[in-house]
């Protein structure tokens, strides 16, 4: 009998088989072909044919895995997918099940090399957390690679002048894109970690296409990251943009602007920390005190009369012995031995201990008023140079500018107005003053040697 020489496979078995085969050896490999036949299904799905001048083969997209740039494809499209081969057993057919798409142009290719060396640089550990520098917390100096022209500066400028305008800025300007930039990108990094006086660095742009944001995905510029011994954050693009450099960095910043929030505090929690370390100075001086005013209270009880008492006890009991002594063997040399007691007596109290106690009080209150006064002294002038801070930050701003009779001059845009060259007559300019706005119509234009010049 043939079922008893060989085993018969039902077609659900075949096929159960069949598609094991297909998805353990064909569970991520990248196919290309020329799009036919693509269509959406109502599910949201998408189901299409892959074919080149030979062969084809079918396709499913599930929902899940559906971007906007799949809704664009067309047939005829050629495409690269990402995904594994497995069998629809209803129907006995081998598909691709896809989970990525890629366009074949420039973009698509560059989403490959993307995705390329993303994986190369992971499996060889710049992406690992214990390779990552910690961000400093009171950072001085920042070192900032970016375009001297972009928006990104203006951004990072204009939130560190707002959080905390003591933290200075180094602008090291670079190309964001083009053939030249990443090359500029690392000369940045590196012209930063020669520098002694740079505690962070920020690399980045704003936002844009891949084209665009490509210097950043570049080998040269994440391996330069990954060498930097200073702390780099990476602000590149906006918050939905992923770069090669975000994920080498020691910090990722979802833009320019998030970066500059990252490296400094506001100055309101620097002084705050200032004012709680002081109070916990204050405190400490103040336990301390206590502690030695207690220990005071227990040296006098200790060195206090019941020492010396229980040494007068024994003495006058050996006084009485020597006494009844005397009294019974020696009553001629009575007044003798008797003035000699007495001296001995003298003698004691002339070197008690309770004599000493007024002289060591004296001497604790003494250095109990001078520590106080030492202490005082300190927070004095540490509230002085709080003070002078406060000052001298006030006297920074614009607004005390202002106070002292000075004013700013914008032309119509709400620009500052530094020369004459760039009115002219007619022109509307504001002025602004301490209190309140002068709106003026130009009406003659006179150039004048600028005050250093004059001074030379």
């Amino acid at each position: 009998m043939v079922e008893e020489r060989f085993h018969i496979y039902t077609v659900s078995e075949i096929t159960e088989e069949i598609k094991n085969i297909l998805e353990s050896n064909f569970y991520e490999i990248l196919v290309r072909g020329e799009v036919s036949n693509f269509r959406p299904a109502s599910s949201g799905h998408y189901y299409f044919v892959l074919k080149d001048e030979n062969s084809q083969i079918k396709c499913v997209l599930f929902r899940s895995m559906v971007s906007e740039g799949v809704k664009r494809i067309r047939d005829g499209d050629e495409i690269v997918v990402y995904g594994g081969i497995s069998l629809y057993p209803p129907r006995g057919e081998y598909q691709i099940i896809v989970n990525r798409v890629f366009l074949q142009d420039k973009k698509g290719a560059l989403y490959l090399e993307f995705e390329r060396l993303k994986e190369k640089l992971e499996k060889e550990g710049l992406f690992s957390k214990e390779h990552k520098i910690g961000i400093p917390s009171f950072p001085k100096k920042i070192g900032v690679a970016t375009s001297k022209s972009g928006a990104a500066i203006l951004d990072i400028i204009k939130t560190l002048r707002r959080r905390n305008p003591l933290v200075e800025i180094l602008l090291y300007p670079v190309k964001v894109q083009g053939e030249s930039a990443s090359k500029e990108i690392v000369k940045a990094i590196e012209y930063f970690n020669r520098r002694k006086d740079i505690d962070v660095i920020i690399i980045g742009r704003g936002g844009g296409s891949i084209e665009d944001l490509w210097p950043f995905n570049e080998e040269i510029v994440a391996r330069a990251i990954f060498k930097s011994k200073k702390p780099i954050i990476s602000a590149v693009g906006h918050e939905r943009d992923f770069t090669i450099s975000d994920f080498v960095a020691d910090k990722r910043a979802e833009t320019p602007t998030a970066a500059a929030r990252i490296v400094a505090m506001p100055l309101s929690v620097y002084l705050e920390r200032i004012f709680t370390s002081t109070e916990r100075l204050k405190r400490a001086v103040l336990r301390e005190i206590d502690f030695k005013r207690n220990r005071i209270e227990i040296l006098k009880k200790e060195r206090g009369f019941f020492l010396f008492e229980r040494r007068i006890l024994n003495l006058y009991q050996d006084i009485d012995l020597f006494v009844f002594k005397i009294q019974m063997g020696m009553k001629r040399n009575l007044e003798k031995k008797r003035d000699k007691i007495f001296s001995n007596f003298e003698k004691l109290k002339f070197n008690s201990p309770i004599k000493q106690i007024p002289e060591k009080m004296d001497f604790f209150r003494v250095a109990r008023e001078r520590l106080i006064f030492l202490f005082q002294n300190f927070l004095k002038s540490k509230s002085e140079r709080i003070e002078f801070l406060k000052r001298t930050i006030y006297n920074m701003s614009p607004q005390s500018v202002l106070a002292r009779g000075y004013s700013i001059t914008l032309d119509e845009e709400g620009r500052s107005i530094r020369n004459v060259t760039s009115l002219k007559r007619g022109d509307k300019i504001y002025s602004l003053l301490y209190e309140g706005k002068i709106v003026s119509k130009v009406e003659e234009i006179k150039e004048e040697k600028r005050w250093e010049e004059e001074k030379k």
